[in-house]
Protein backbone atom coordinates (compact mmCIF):
# COMPACT_ATOMS: atom_id res chain seq x y z
CA UNK A 1 0.00 0.00 0.00
CA UNK A 2 1.44 3.12 -1.32
CA UNK A 3 2.36 6.02 1.81
CA UNK A 4 -0.45 8.26 0.27
CA UNK A 5 -2.80 5.83 0.59
CA UNK A 6 -2.30 4.60 4.06
CA UNK A 7 -2.16 8.71 4.91
CA UNK A 8 -5.76 8.74 3.28
CA UNK A 9 -7.62 5.83 5.15
CA UNK A 10 -5.96 7.24 8.86
CA UNK A 11 -7.74 10.46 7.86
CA UNK A 12 -10.94 9.35 7.20
CA UNK A 13 -10.73 7.06 10.49
CA UNK A 14 -9.68 9.90 12.54
CA UNK A 15 -12.69 12.13 10.46
CA UNK A 16 -15.23 8.99 11.11
CA UNK A 17 -13.67 9.15 15.03
CA UNK A 18 -14.19 12.72 15.26
CA UNK A 19 -17.99 12.87 13.92
CA UNK A 20 -19.27 10.25 16.30
CA UNK A 21 -18.04 12.09 19.27
CA UNK A 22 -19.60 15.22 17.69
CA UNK A 23 -23.01 13.30 17.58
CA UNK A 24 -22.16 11.76 20.63
CA UNK A 25 -21.48 15.02 22.73
CA UNK A 26 -24.68 16.76 20.70
CA UNK A 27 -26.98 14.31 21.75
CA UNK A 28 -25.97 14.10 25.20
CA UNK A 29 -24.79 11.12 27.84
CA UNK A 30 -27.31 8.74 28.02
CA UNK A 31 -25.30 6.39 30.46
CA UNK A 32 -25.71 6.34 33.62
CA UNK A 33 -24.23 8.25 36.15
CA UNK A 34 -23.44 7.02 39.59
CA UNK A 35 -25.64 8.95 42.67
CA UNK A 36 -25.32 9.22 46.15
CA UNK A 37 -28.48 7.17 47.76
CA UNK A 38 -29.70 10.32 49.69
CA UNK A 39 -31.02 11.94 46.27
CA UNK A 40 -33.61 9.22 46.02
CA UNK A 41 -34.57 8.66 49.60
CA UNK A 42 -36.62 11.27 51.83
CA UNK A 43 -35.01 13.11 54.68
CA UNK A 44 -38.40 14.09 56.13
CA UNK A 45 -40.94 11.13 55.76
CA UNK A 46 -40.30 7.32 56.26
CA UNK A 47 -39.49 4.69 53.53
CA UNK A 48 -42.02 5.31 50.84
CA UNK A 49 -43.25 2.34 48.11
CA UNK A 50 -45.47 3.27 45.62
CA UNK A 51 -47.40 0.80 43.41
CA UNK A 52 -50.31 1.36 40.80
CA UNK A 53 -48.57 4.13 39.05
CA UNK A 54 -50.75 6.23 36.10
CA UNK A 55 -49.57 9.33 34.48
CA UNK A 56 -52.99 10.92 33.33
CA UNK A 57 -51.25 14.56 32.61
CA UNK A 58 -50.41 15.90 29.07
CA UNK A 59 -46.90 14.73 27.62
CA UNK A 60 -44.53 17.53 28.83
CA UNK A 61 -42.57 20.09 26.72
CA UNK A 62 -39.30 21.45 28.04
CA UNK A 63 -36.89 24.06 26.90
CA UNK A 64 -34.34 21.46 26.76
CA UNK A 65 -33.25 17.86 26.26
CA UNK A 66 -29.89 17.65 28.02
CA UNK A 67 -28.46 19.11 31.30
CA UNK A 68 -25.18 19.16 33.19
CA UNK A 69 -24.30 18.94 36.37
CA UNK A 70 -24.02 21.87 38.63
CA UNK A 71 -21.98 22.23 41.47
CA UNK A 72 -23.74 24.71 44.00
CA UNK A 73 -22.03 27.57 46.37
CA UNK A 74 -24.16 27.96 49.27
CA UNK A 75 -23.63 31.73 50.89
CA UNK A 76 -24.89 34.21 53.06
CA UNK A 77 -25.72 37.74 51.09
CA UNK A 78 -23.69 39.61 53.53
CA UNK A 79 -24.81 43.16 52.02
CA UNK A 80 -28.67 42.33 52.81
CA UNK A 81 -29.41 43.71 55.99
CA UNK A 82 -26.93 47.09 55.64
CA UNK A 83 -29.02 47.22 52.24
CA UNK A 84 -32.23 46.78 54.04
CA UNK A 85 -31.59 49.61 57.07
CA UNK A 86 -30.56 52.03 54.07
CA UNK A 87 -33.59 51.35 51.94
CA UNK A 88 -36.37 51.64 54.65
CA UNK A 89 -34.22 54.52 56.48
CA UNK A 90 -34.26 52.50 59.82
CA UNK A 91 -34.49 54.80 62.69
CA UNK A 92 -35.12 52.49 65.37
CA UNK A 93 -34.22 48.69 66.07
CA UNK A 94 -35.75 46.21 69.51
CA UNK A 95 -34.23 43.18 68.95
CA UNK A 96 -35.21 41.47 65.75
CA UNK A 97 -37.81 44.42 64.94
CA UNK A 98 -36.71 47.46 62.78
CA UNK A 99 -38.58 50.48 61.97
CA UNK A 100 -38.22 52.74 59.43
CA UNK A 101 -39.60 55.88 57.95
CA UNK A 102 -40.35 53.73 54.31
CA UNK A 103 -40.98 50.41 56.02
CA UNK A 104 -40.29 48.14 58.66
CA UNK A 105 -38.35 44.57 58.65
CA UNK A 106 -38.93 41.47 61.11
CA UNK A 107 -35.96 39.33 61.18
CA UNK A 108 -36.92 35.95 61.03
CA UNK A 109 -35.41 32.31 61.45
CA UNK A 110 -31.91 33.22 62.95
CA UNK A 111 -32.19 36.35 60.55
CA UNK A 112 -32.46 33.81 57.54
CA UNK A 113 -36.06 35.36 56.32
CA UNK A 114 -36.49 39.20 56.53
CA UNK A 115 -39.75 40.11 56.04
CA UNK A 116 -40.48 43.94 55.22
CA UNK A 117 -43.57 45.48 55.26
CA UNK A 118 -44.48 49.32 53.65
CA UNK A 119 -45.74 51.57 56.04
CA UNK A 120 -47.82 53.98 53.63
CA UNK A 121 -50.15 51.19 51.40
CA UNK A 122 -52.31 53.10 49.37
CA UNK A 123 -54.70 51.06 46.44
CA UNK A 124 -56.08 52.51 42.94
CA UNK A 125 -58.73 51.29 40.60
CA UNK A 126 -55.89 50.47 38.19
CA UNK A 127 -55.90 47.03 37.02
CA UNK A 128 -53.25 44.49 37.42
CA UNK A 129 -50.74 44.65 34.60
CA UNK A 130 -48.48 41.34 34.65
CA UNK A 131 -45.32 43.42 33.02
CA UNK A 132 -45.40 46.35 35.29
CA UNK A 133 -45.33 43.90 38.35
CA UNK A 134 -42.64 41.80 36.82
CA UNK A 135 -40.79 44.75 35.86
CA UNK A 136 -41.03 46.61 39.34
CA UNK A 137 -40.13 43.28 41.40
CA UNK A 138 -37.11 42.99 39.44
CA UNK A 139 -35.90 46.58 40.32
CA UNK A 140 -36.88 46.26 44.03
CA UNK A 141 -35.34 43.22 44.30
CA UNK A 142 -32.00 45.24 42.80
CA UNK A 143 -32.07 46.67 46.15
CA UNK A 144 -31.14 44.11 48.27
CA UNK A 145 -29.40 41.52 46.10
CA UNK A 146 -25.95 41.18 44.24
CA UNK A 147 -25.85 39.70 40.87
CA UNK A 148 -24.46 35.92 40.90
CA UNK A 149 -23.62 33.58 38.01
CA UNK A 150 -27.59 31.59 38.55
CA UNK A 151 -30.45 32.72 37.24
CA UNK A 152 -32.97 34.92 39.24
CA UNK A 153 -36.31 34.73 38.02
CA UNK A 154 -40.38 34.32 39.06
CA UNK A 155 -41.74 30.95 38.77
CA UNK A 156 -45.13 31.59 39.73
CA UNK A 157 -48.02 34.67 40.26
CA UNK A 158 -50.68 34.27 42.18
CA UNK A 159 -53.86 36.84 42.40
CA UNK A 160 -55.75 38.19 45.38
CA UNK A 161 -58.47 40.89 46.10
CA UNK A 162 -58.58 42.63 49.33
CA UNK A 163 -56.57 44.55 51.75
CA UNK A 164 -56.70 43.02 54.71
CA UNK A 165 -57.74 39.15 54.06
CA UNK A 166 -56.26 38.24 50.83
CA UNK A 167 -59.22 36.12 48.77
CA UNK A 168 -58.09 34.22 45.86
CA UNK A 169 -58.40 35.79 42.55
CA UNK A 170 -58.35 36.36 38.95
CA UNK A 171 -56.07 38.69 37.59
CA UNK A 172 -58.83 40.47 35.67
CA UNK A 173 -60.17 41.53 39.89
CA UNK A 174 -57.16 41.30 41.63
CA UNK A 175 -55.88 44.41 43.72
CA UNK A 176 -52.88 42.41 44.76
CA UNK A 177 -50.26 39.70 43.11
CA UNK A 178 -47.73 37.50 44.75
CA UNK A 179 -44.74 37.02 42.92
CA UNK A 180 -42.47 33.65 43.72
CA UNK A 181 -38.70 33.82 42.44
CA UNK A 182 -35.82 31.39 42.24
CA UNK A 183 -32.35 30.60 41.42
CA UNK A 184 -31.73 28.80 38.64
CA UNK A 185 -29.88 27.73 35.47
CA UNK A 186 -31.80 28.15 32.20
CA UNK A 187 -34.66 28.91 33.79
CA UNK A 188 -34.70 26.03 35.45
CA UNK A 189 -35.28 26.23 39.20
CA UNK A 190 -33.26 25.30 41.85
CA UNK A 191 -33.99 23.73 45.06
CA UNK A 192 -32.12 21.86 48.29
CA UNK A 193 -33.89 18.28 47.64
CA UNK A 194 -36.04 18.67 50.88
CA UNK A 195 -37.32 22.27 49.44
CA UNK A 196 -40.61 23.16 48.25
CA UNK A 197 -40.76 26.87 48.59
CA UNK A 198 -39.17 30.05 46.91
CA UNK A 199 -36.59 31.70 47.27
CA UNK A 200 -38.42 35.31 48.13
CA UNK A 201 -41.89 35.80 47.05
CA UNK A 202 -43.06 39.73 46.67
CA UNK A 203 -46.93 40.95 47.43
CA UNK A 204 -47.11 43.92 44.58
CA UNK A 205 -50.34 46.03 44.50
CA UNK A 206 -52.39 47.98 41.82
CA UNK A 207 -50.74 51.16 42.55
CA UNK A 208 -46.90 49.70 41.87
CA UNK A 209 -45.80 49.51 45.26
CA UNK A 210 -44.33 46.60 46.83
CA UNK A 211 -46.72 45.96 49.95
CA UNK A 212 -44.92 43.09 51.62
CA UNK A 213 -41.78 41.11 50.66
CA UNK A 214 -40.11 37.56 52.14
CA UNK A 215 -36.45 37.79 51.67
CA UNK A 216 -33.95 34.89 51.63
CA UNK A 217 -30.23 35.98 53.32
CA UNK A 218 -29.02 32.90 51.05
CA UNK A 219 -27.91 32.81 47.42
CA UNK A 220 -26.05 30.71 45.35
CA UNK A 221 -23.61 30.49 42.77
CA UNK A 222 -23.24 27.55 40.12
CA UNK A 223 -20.46 25.64 38.38
CA UNK A 224 -21.64 23.46 35.53
CA UNK A 225 -19.66 21.04 34.49
CA UNK A 226 -18.50 20.18 30.99
CA UNK A 227 -20.68 16.99 30.19
CA UNK A 228 -24.56 17.24 29.40
CA UNK A 229 -26.53 14.07 30.07
CA UNK A 230 -29.56 13.54 28.41
CA UNK A 231 -33.07 13.77 30.37
CA UNK A 232 -35.09 10.59 30.63
CA UNK A 233 -38.53 10.26 28.91
CA UNK A 234 -41.75 10.48 30.95
CA UNK A 235 -42.20 6.26 30.57
CA UNK A 236 -38.34 5.74 31.78
CA UNK A 237 -38.94 8.24 34.96
CA UNK A 238 -42.38 6.44 36.23
CA UNK A 239 -40.96 3.38 35.84
CA UNK A 240 -37.61 4.65 38.28
CA UNK A 241 -40.95 5.46 40.55
CA UNK A 242 -42.47 2.34 40.11
CA UNK A 243 -38.46 0.41 41.46
CA UNK A 244 -38.74 2.88 44.44
CA UNK A 245 -35.70 5.42 42.77
CA UNK A 246 -37.98 8.28 44.40
CA UNK A 247 -39.15 9.74 47.28
CA UNK A 248 -42.09 11.79 48.30
CA UNK A 249 -41.42 15.25 48.84
CA UNK A 250 -44.68 16.87 50.26
CA UNK A 251 -48.24 15.14 50.85
CA UNK A 252 -51.40 17.14 51.78
CA UNK A 253 -55.42 16.24 52.45
CA UNK A 254 -57.54 15.91 49.55
CA UNK A 255 -60.02 17.43 51.85
CA UNK A 256 -61.16 21.75 51.25
CA UNK A 257 -60.30 22.73 55.15
CA UNK A 258 -62.99 25.67 54.45
CA UNK A 259 -65.76 22.82 54.37
CA UNK A 260 -68.38 22.69 57.03
CA UNK A 261 -67.72 18.76 57.09
CA UNK A 262 -63.71 19.27 57.59
CA UNK A 263 -62.61 16.34 59.65
CA UNK A 264 -58.72 16.28 59.77
CA UNK A 265 -56.76 13.37 59.08
CA UNK A 266 -54.98 12.10 62.32
CA UNK A 267 -53.96 8.67 61.00
CA UNK A 268 -51.21 9.23 57.60
CA UNK A 269 -49.51 5.77 56.84
CA UNK A 270 -46.99 6.94 54.39
CA UNK A 271 -45.31 3.52 53.68
CA UNK A 272 -47.37 2.79 51.31
CA UNK A 273 -49.19 4.80 48.27
CA UNK A 274 -51.12 2.96 45.84
CA UNK A 275 -53.83 4.08 43.54
CA UNK A 276 -51.06 6.64 42.19
CA UNK A 277 -52.39 8.97 39.44
CA UNK A 278 -50.24 11.60 38.66
CA UNK A 279 -51.16 14.26 36.60
CA UNK A 280 -48.27 17.34 35.98
CA UNK A 281 -44.62 17.10 35.88
CA UNK A 282 -41.85 19.79 36.62
CA UNK A 283 -38.37 20.08 35.50
CA UNK A 284 -35.93 21.20 38.89
CA UNK A 285 -32.47 20.91 39.99
CA UNK A 286 -32.38 19.47 43.48
CA UNK A 287 -28.75 19.09 45.69
CA UNK A 288 -28.08 17.41 48.81
CA UNK A 289 -25.06 17.99 50.89
CA UNK A 290 -22.59 17.17 49.15
CA UNK A 291 -24.01 20.41 46.94
CA UNK A 292 -24.35 18.64 43.27
CA UNK A 293 -27.54 19.54 41.91
CA UNK A 294 -28.85 17.01 39.22
CA UNK A 295 -31.49 17.38 36.98
CA UNK A 296 -35.04 15.93 38.36
CA UNK A 297 -38.68 15.25 37.81
CA UNK A 298 -41.17 16.65 40.26
CA UNK A 299 -44.38 14.51 39.45
CA UNK A 300 -48.28 16.20 41.35
CA UNK A 301 -51.16 14.20 41.68
CA UNK A 302 -53.26 11.97 44.19
CA UNK A 303 -52.63 8.75 45.86
CA UNK A 304 -53.98 6.47 48.73
CA UNK A 305 -51.90 5.79 51.27
CA UNK A 306 -52.10 2.52 53.33
CA UNK A 307 -54.57 4.16 55.93
CA UNK A 308 -56.62 4.35 52.90
CA UNK A 309 -56.52 8.43 52.68
CA UNK A 310 -56.57 10.15 49.65
CA UNK A 311 -53.73 12.79 49.47
CA UNK A 312 -52.03 15.14 47.45
CA UNK A 313 -48.85 14.43 46.80
CA UNK A 314 -44.78 15.40 44.88
CA UNK A 315 -42.54 12.69 44.07
CA UNK A 316 -38.73 13.89 43.45
CA UNK A 317 -37.25 10.96 40.74
CA UNK A 318 -33.93 12.13 38.71
CA UNK A 319 -34.25 13.20 35.20
CA UNK A 320 -31.02 11.43 33.74
CA UNK A 321 -30.24 8.11 33.82
CA UNK A 322 -28.86 6.62 36.71
CA UNK A 323 -27.19 4.27 39.20
CA UNK A 324 -27.37 4.35 43.02
CA UNK A 325 -23.95 4.30 44.91
CA UNK A 326 -23.39 1.62 47.20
Amino acid sequence: MKKNQLILILVLILLIISINYYTFKKKGIKEPIELPPELITSDQYPSNNFSKINYVGSTPIFSTTKLPLLKVSVKENETLYSSLKKYCQIYNQEDIYYDGEICDFTAYLNNQRPQVLTRSQTYSSNKISNSQLLELGYQYLKNFYSTTNADFFHTKINYFSGEQEFVPSSINDANLARIDYNYGYQQIPIFHKNDDSSHTDLLINNNNQVVMANLNIKQIDIFPEKDNYQLLDITNALKNIEQQKAYLLSFSEMQDYLSENYSPVEDFNLNLFTSVNLNSVKLEYRYGDDNFAVPVYRFSGTAIDLNQNELFIEIITPAINFTVSP
